[in-house]
């Protein structure tokens, strides 16, 4: 009999156990393969097989990374010389893996796995394996159990020159990710490799790359530390490396020490800041940005401030796009000024968009200096082609750009993109050359193999509603009507996306009206629109609509269809993420009895709930 060597699950927990009828699992050594060097990664392919693949739910991924309560996972004889790599997790509760996905999605469905995430051989000698997983039926909610056949496979003895081989070739790939041969897949893999190889010198490679390796690659790495065999002797590598001057220290390397040692990652504060000091520039530059994520508060002090603005430009672009971002707040100062001019003055002379980075600079240099940020925005206006985006262009307090209107109307016409700078800034003094505009690229969309759509200009059609409303009406009432073209999708969508750039009375009153329209396309935008962009006085246009759709289906909800259950969730999105409408526990037990599904019906009730707590 095999012996069960306790893993953890990934199944859904607190459901009863069965037998799995209708479905059947087999396991294969990938390649064919029934030899392995210690550390050497074993790949296992799993079969599932079912004639009804729409009545399990299941979820196995690649990377084991977050337990569950249940004992799926591979089964083992002899269980000396074997252990669960990750049976530090136990006790941290269990939840679906991140990266999962349900499946059985066919018939046949096949997923690859590394058994060294589920087993760990430190002794040489055969063994047999088999798999033990389970699946959620469908109806009912019932785990079975699928157990496959079993497979034997032989351990070699370590290897030195074989291990040390494998670290060189494993580091070198990550080392070298920027090359352009080399996936991202592969890049991970190698990661996981060092993990399995677990010698003292892969330990502590593990431990360098830490510092500046891309975020999902670190994290195979630190699940590799935790995993190893050799805790302690990774924690003294780690702390090692902590002092070191080459070292760079960024948070996940401070979670994972913290792990090893047991220690809260905050508690190592201090010890990062004594070593920080004595690092070379780089290697400080991402130390000293783990400090600031540690410090308590809204604001780090001063000295620390000021030397992350001195080593900004040493910090890998995501680490500078989470202190402009998130952790702003924390280093916001006036030694920040010549730091984002910097970052802006690097943008390529080109008319390719700037890197996101670029933007958050300029939003962030107009927060510190108005005048200087206001400067760069209006530059980047008066280009052909803006290299920063319109969210960023858009920030100025000026309800229009008097100056602008020239090259506006000169931007227009030689079709650079301008619409959206337009629609925000420009004033009623180009209306007739925006109109003749418009006109010429109705017209040329119209005749174009004689079944191209209208015009689609949704920032041209929010200046309109802005400069002359009356026109802008008109446009906005033909572009919904105008549904002949086979290729035209323009009134599927047209009230809020030009919503999101000017609403008025107008605008509206159109949308309102919209509520009434026989395509179940255009109320849901109508209703998503009014939610997000309407007035308060438009909540009850809502209401009677929604209840216009219960009295419709109250008396036959089998017959309720697809496009009609999507109605039904945006009507209760609308009304639980309204931005200008008062909407009370009292109004989701309304929702409640107008409700069709039973899906929205539950949600209501959580909703009523929830609101009436806040009350």
């Amino acid at each position: 009999m095999l012996k069960r060597l306790p893993i953890f699950a990934l199944a859904i927990a607190g459901l009863l156990d069965a037998q799995a009828p209708g479905i059947s699992m087999r396991i294969e050594a990938s390649a064919a393969r029934t030899q392995f060097r210690m550390g050497e990664v074993i790949g296992v392919t799993l079969t599932f097989e079912t004639e009804t693949p729409d009545a399990f739910d299941m979820i196995i991924t690649r990377d084991r990374i977050v337990p569950g309560p249940e004992d799926d996972g591979f089964l083992v004889t002899p269980i000396e010389g074997t252990r669960d790599p990750m049976a530090y997790r136990a006790g941290q509760g269990g939840s679906f893996s991140i990266l999962g996905g349900k499946f059985p999605y066919a018939k046949t469905s096949v997923t690859h796995l590394d058994l060294n995430q589920w087993l760990r051989f430190e002794k040489s000698g055969f063994y047999r394996v088999h798999a033990l997983f389970h699946a959620r039926a469908r109806p009912g909610g019932q785990n079975v159990a699928i157990e496959s056949n079993d497979i034997g496979i032989t351990i070699l003895a370590a290897d030195p020159q074989w291990q040390a081989s494998e670290l060189r070739e494993a580091v070198q790939i990550i080392e070298t990710l920027k090359q352009e041969n080399q996936t991202f897949d592969t890049i991970m893999n190698a990661a996981r490799r060092i993990g399995y190889i677990d010698t003292p010198d892969a330990i502590r490679e593990a431990g360098r790359l830490l510092g500046t390796a891309q975020i999902q690659v670190a994290q195979i790495l630190k699940d590799g530390l935790l995993a190893s065999a050799h805790r302690k002797d990774a924690a003294t590598a780690m702390r090692q490396l902590l002092r070191n001057p080459e070292q760079a220290v960024s948070p996940i390397f401070l979670d994972t020490l913290g792990a090893l040692e047991s220690r809260d990652p905050r508690d190592l504060r201090a010890d990062l800041a004594d070593s920080a000091s004595q690092k070379q520039e780089s290697a400080r530059a991402i130390s000293m940005n783990t400090l600031v994520g540690l410090t308590p508060g809204d604001f780090a002090p001063m000295p620390l401030r000021a030397e992350t603005a001195r080593l900004f430009s040493h910090l890998p672009e995501n680490q500078q796009t989470e202190l402009l971002g998130g952790q702003w707040r924390k280093i916001a100062g006036p030694e920040m000024i010549p730091v984002l001019r910097a970052v802006y003055d690097s943008i390529p002379d080109s008319d390719r968009p700037a890197a996101p980075l670029a933007a958050l600079a300029v939003e962030r240099l107009y927060e510190l200096d108005p005048a200087q940020g206001r400067e760069l925005i209006l530059n980047e206006i008066s280009r052909p082609v803006p290299r920063l985006p319109f969210k960023t262009l858009s920030i100025l307090p000026d309800t229009t750009l008097p100056a602008m209107d020239r090259i506006f109307a000169q931007h227009l016409e030689k079709n650079q993109g301008t619409e959206e700078l337009i629609s925000r800034y420009a004033t009623a003094t180009i209306l007739d050359p925006v109109k003749a505009y418009y006109a010429r690229r109705d017209a040329m969309m119209r005749a174009r193999n004689q079944v191209a759509s209208p015009a689609c200009d949704p920032p041209l059609v929010a200046y309109f509603l802005r400069a002359d409303p009356a026109w802008g009406d008109k446009v906005l009432h033909q572009l919904l009507a105008e549904r002949s073209f086979p290729y035209g999708r323009c009134w599927m969508g047209i009230l809020g996306q030009t919503a999101s750039y000017y609403v008025n009375p107008e605008w509206e009153r159109t949308a309102i009206g919209a509520l009434q329209d026989p395509s179940v396309v255009v109320k849901s935008d109508a209703v998503k629109a009014l939610s997000k962009f309407g007035s308060a006085a438009s909540e009850q246009a809502v209401w009677e609509s929604l209840r216009y759709w219960h009295e419709w289906w109250k008396n036959r909800p089998a017959e309720l269809n697809e496009e009609n259950r999507r109605l039904e969730q945006v009507f209760f999105d609308a009304f639980a993420h309204a931005k200008n409408w008062n909407v009370t526990a009292a109004d989701f037990a309304k929702i409640h009895d107008l409700c069709i599904t039973q899906d929205c019906a539950g949600r209501a009730q959580e909703y009523e709930r929830e609101r009436s707590q806040r009350q």
